[in-house]
């Protein structure tokens, strides 16, 4: 959609973008900053009918986002506000915010690291230490062949706008939490867990990676981390939950 500066993207493409978006900023409202992207389309390759279009993608998405904000809530909690209420005290007092998650941070930081690698997503499966070590091995090699790839790569607004979506995407994740599952006020937001960054982390590695359409994204060195990094992720896996169901047979 974005590489070609001849020729007008092709509406199919650009009609999938915008069902990704709706559903991504729908699904995760952490991930609402998507909606960036294609704005930055329409500034590049501006249309009447672009922008009518992504006027319905906008009013789409915030329409669900506001309609379940008012409309949800966990019967499990009991709190004095309501989600509308929260949301709107929080509005008139940013700081607040900001304050209330960088106490989370500093009390949580030990659990979001540990539930990022080692718990098996919604299982809460707990993952052993000795394979989150791995895991955080792989993950930090791949950090560094990232880098590498970027050390000589021209920061671009492409590059720019996916770190502020990253970024975001970030503080909305505790938003989500502190709006739906917080009363206020909060000494810290409860209910975060690490891996709601999954997908902050991946933009953010798109932000710093490079993102040239004629880059070749697989060298030699890329695919052996990968080579070992997937079926040892997939060993992890299903001796993680083996063992959470006690399938003796499978817990090797």
């Amino acid at each position: 959609i974005f590489k070609d500066s001849k020729h007008p993207p092709q509406v199919a493409h650009e009609l999938l973008l915008y069902c990704c978006t709706f559903f991504l900023c729908t699904a995760k409202t952490n991930l609402l900053p998507i909606l960036i992207v294609p704005v930055f389309l329409l500034i590049r390759k501006f249309s009447w009918r672009r922008l009518l279009a992504q006027g319905i993608l906008l009013s789409s998405v915030l329409g669900w986002v506001a309609f379940a904000v008012s409309s949800s809530s966990d019967i499990r909690l009991t709190r004095k506000h309501t989600n509308v209420e929260i949301l709107r005290a929080y509005l008139a007092d940013p700081l607040e915010f900001f304050k209330v998650t960088g106490r989370s941070i500093e009390a949580g930081l030990d659990f979001y690291v540990h539930s990022f690698l080692g718990k098996l997503g919604w299982l809460n499966a707990p993952i052993s230490n000795s394979s989150v070590r791995n895991l955080a091995a792989f993950l930090l090699v791949g950090l560094i062949f990232i880098l590498i790839a970027h050390r000589t790569l021209r920061f671009s607004a492409t590059h720019a706008i996916a770190l502020f979506v990253a970024i975001t995407s970030f503080f909305l994740t505790f938003a989500a939490l502190a709006i739906t599952y917080n009363d206020f006020p909060t000494p810290v937001i409860i209910g975060v867990q690490g891996r709601y960054f999954i997908a902050p982390l991946i933009i953010l590695a798109f932000a710093l990676g490079p993102i040239n359409p004629d880059y070749q994204p697989y060298r030699w060195h890329e695919v052996l981390l990968l080579t070992l990094y997937i079926p040892y992720s997939i060993y992890v896996t299903t001796r993680t939950v083996a063992r959470n169901y006690s399938m003796d047979a499978f817990a090797f």
